[in-house]
């Protein structure tokens, strides 16, 4: 190898500017092509893998065996035809740049491509992206000698053209401009930035183009609830530089340990990997892969504290030793996984401790993120950038940058070297050392300071600041809990006094901030209740929903939540809210809700035309509540509005039993039974109801029509012989009468003066007549309502 400083023979600071043009025209050309292939590979990889793992069908057997047969398959590939294409891709990209004059051979492009997708798809857990990279460099790699380029120019295309991958890999075009120059190349100066800048774009336009321009996570807004969280930040970022360390470590160690096994084992070698996996994933499926599924409910806040966990420790096992063991992948998207989980976990514990003051546990897993890629990759830069690109979310970046900081800190001191060039010096390639890695080993004075000293004084002087940290914010958010908690407390008194007031506006400004700091389902329910008052049932919704994810059952909130759909007119989603409102959980002093909630499931079920459904509501009230004196008069009058007649007369009559003197219920069963037709025990029952509410007129209405239809009925039981056939004749006399009275009538229909000679033969005849007069005019005068009522009878049905 040359001596020659490769920054000194690949990028020259004087370029001809008949050259330049060409070679900016080129990297246009050139960046669309690894864009497209890059696409290429991401499809090919999802494709495949939804073929070799079916979503939401999958056997356990298919989980254990196609990450063994993937592996078995990539392993001879690369045994047999792809040696050089075994890895992640960016240390032999980072060789090839700095020793190879930008030499890649296309062999290894299409053999990286090849093997990472099937041991991609096949669930290995390894990451896309350093195998895209090496993809794309080694397209420019052919390409720029294809041109008959200089070795020079062909190692200036090689940053570019990994720049192109890993913007269309991750969609993220500055972060991939940043790790270019930050990792690859090492200097954030280079002279080649404008060539990696536009690569870069062009490459994710291309992409965008042909996958759309969407971000690699969703996920909701996050925000620093208190300075406090800055120490949790601080503390996520040391655990995450202990993690990087320790992975690394593991690691490397692992594979040296495949590297002293018999060479004639390197074909199997891979299978190891896949059986770890496999093994795993028989139990746990969220092993497989890059695992970005997972990352996602992580940031969502969709994963438990165990989960998470469980799932940090197996990652960092599955990935060192899928790695450590010659499978074709990255470790740039398991690193996202690593330390998700692990910021997941340390969000989890950071509200558990202080919940009052701490944000959502995804915050600490975008956090988490960062921290590991930045202690795991050495590009702490790259790994702000990164994390803001793939999520879209700005708002803490500062507690991203604390804890990347640290988390790159804390690696680069426990493992000085960083990872890719640690596994090229595994494997014998020892790159030229730059500048800044030179200042960083010697002190000012240009003498070498003992790198383990001064480690241990920094990480302990670490410690020490953060230990002080914790116990003056604690001091301080504990006394400024207090305070707030007791302003919270009041306007929540206040709230619930403006409510009973009707005073609804101010009343949801107080419950809103007292909300902000107490953050219970009580204070959630008060406020839905007074933003239902004021008629915002939008907002109302969404509280009450909130209350539903954290308890289901929660009895209070299904109920207002019903409320609210049916103010809505949506009474289907109402009557399933009320039947969870009658079964769910609910106070203790709430002993009246429960038969509100079932009162309003009956009358929403009415209101669907469910008369069946809302009487056994009704009956099932009353079942309930025996002794509920109102309630059974509410019950009686609703079974009366729902012409069940006979049913209210019976809740009414059982009143009537209690209480002989209850007035309402007297009235009430008067006036069912009148509506049941029996108007002889009608008339009976209105003349009690007339002395004991001598002042309705209903009644006294009632009771003379029920007197008059009484006395005009032929078909009364305990009449004689003679009344009846008297009654009867009599009937048809004022039937004649009113027939008269009816222009539209014919002349021969009063057959006047005949008088027939037995009972049926005038009720057939009354009835006949009437019913022809009833046809003409329909209209019939007030002094003849009891003759329209006679006819409707219970008596009169019977007969006919």
């Amino acid at each position: 190898m040359s001596a020659t400083p490769p920054a000194a023979r690949r990028f020259p600071s004087s370029i001809d500017a008949h050259e330049d043009k060409l070679m900016l025209a080129w990297t246009l050309v050139m960046a669309g092509l690894i864009g497209a292939v890059t696409v290429g590979f991401i499809l090919v990889t999802e494709q495949l893998g939804d073929r070799l793992h079916p979503p939401g069908d999958e056997a356990a057997w298919r989980r254990l065996m196609i990450p063994i047969l993937g592996s078995a398959v990539a392993g001879f590939l690369l045994r047999r035809f792809f040696p050089n294409s075994a890895g992640s891709g960016i240390p032999q990209t980072k060789a090839a740049l700095e020793l190879n004059d930008g030499y890649i051979p296309f062999r290894t492009s299409v053999g990286k491509f090849i093997c990472s997708s099937i041991t991609l798809a096949s669930g290995i857990s390894l990451g896309r992206e350093g195998p895209s990279v090496q993809v794309g460099a080694g397209i420019a790699s052919v390409l720029g000698r294809r041109l008959g380029l200089s070795p020079r120019r062909v190692a200036a295309l090689l940053p570019a053209g990994a720049a192109a991958a890993v913007s269309a890999a991750f969609n993220t075009p500055i972060a991939a401009v940043l790790f270019t120059l930050e990792e690859l190349v090492g200097n954030l100066h280079a002279p080649l930035l404008g060539s990696v800048v536009l690569s870069a774009a062009t490459s994710w336009m291309v992409m965008r183009a042909l996958l759309g321009d969407s971000p690699l996570f969703s996920v909701p807004p996050y925000q620093v609830v208190h300075p406090v969280e800055f120490v949790f930040y601080g503390l996520l970022g040391l655990s995450g530089g202990l993690v990087s360390a320790g992975f690394v470590k593991l690691l490397l160690w692992i594979r040296l340990w495949f590297a002293k096994l018999p060479a004639n084992t390197k074909t199997i070698q891979p299978v190891a990997g896949g059986l770890l996996v496999g093994a795993i994933a028989w139990y746990i499926p969220e092993i497989l892969g890059v695992g970005y599924s997972t990352v996602d409910q992580a940031l969502n806040g969709k994963l438990l504290f165990q989960s998470m966990a469980l799932l940090l420790g197996l990652k960092i096992i599955a990935t060192a030793v899928c790695y450590s063991s010659g499978n074709a992948g990255g470790i740039f998207g398991p690193s996202l996984f690593i330390g998700g989980m692990l910021g997941g976990v340390m969000g989890s514990a950071a509200h558990y401790a202080l919940p009052d003051l701490t944000g959502s546990i995804g915050a600490y897993t975008l956090a988490g993120m960062g921290a590991a890629f930045a202690g795991i990759v050495r590009a702490p830069l790259t790994s702000v950038i990164m994390i803001f690109e793939i999520t879209r979310d700005y708002s803490i970046i500062v507690p991203l940058m604390i804890s990347n900081l640290i988390s790159f800190f804390v690696s680069q001191r426990l493992q000085p070297l960083p990872v890719y060039k640690a596994l090229l010096e595994q494997d014998g390639i020892h790159l030229p050392e730059s500048a800044a890695e030179a200042a960083a080993e010697a002190d000012p004075s240009g003498e070498e300071s003992p790198p383990p000293m001064r480690g241990r004084f920094l990480l302990v002087s670490l410690a020490l600041a953060l230990v002080l940290l914790i116990i003056g914010t604690t001091i301080y958010s504990y006394t400024s809990r207090l305070g707030r908690e007791a302003r919270a407390k009041e306007s929540y008194e206040q709230g619930l006094e403006l409510v009973r007031l009707g005073r609804f506006d101010e009343a949801i400004e107080e419950l809103r901030n007292s909300l902000a700091v107490l953050r219970s389902d009580e204070l959630r329910l008060a406020l839905a209740r007074a933003l239902v008052s004021a008629g915002r049932l939008n907002e109302a919704g969404v509280h009450l929903r909130d209350v539903l994810a954290d308890n289901p059952s929660s009895g209070p909130a299904n109920l207002w939540l019903a409320r609210v759909e049916n103010a809505t007119l949506r009474p289907r989603q109402a009557q399933s809210l009320y039947n969870r409102a009658i079964y769910g959980d609910w106070p203790a002093y709430s002993v009246t809700s429960r038969r509100d909630a079932r009162w309003e499931l009956a009358e929403t079920l009415q209101s669907l035309g469910i008369a069946d459904a809302a009487a056994s509501e009704l009956a099932q009230l009353l079942a309930e509540h025996p002794a509920d004196r109102d309630l059974s008069l509410r019950v009686g009058q609703k079974f009366y509005e729902m012409k069940l007649y006979d049913r209210a007369a019976g809740v009414f009559g059982r009143l009537r039993q209690k209480d002989s003197d209850d007035v309402e219920a007297t009235v009430g069963y008067a006036r069912a039974v009148f509506a049941t037709r029996d108007y002889r025990a009608a008339a009976q029952a209105l003349r009690l109801a007339a002395v004991q509410a001598p002042a309705s007129a209903e009644v006294a209405r009632e009771l003379l029509l029920a007197q008059q239809v009484s006395a005009a009925s032929p078909l009364l039981r305990g009449l004689s012989r003679r009344e009846r056939l008297k009654r009867s004749q009599s009937l048809l006399k004022a039937v004649r009468t009113s027939a008269r009275t009816c222009a539209a009538l014919p002349a021969n229909t009063e057959a006047a003066g005949t008088r027939p000679a037995t009972q049926e033969d005038a009720i057939d005849e009354a009835v006949r007549l009437w019913r022809a007069r009833v046809a003409a005019c329909p209209t019939v005068p007030p002094t003849e309502r009891y003759l329209t009522l006679l006819f409707a009878s219970r008596e009169f049905a019977d007969q006919q």
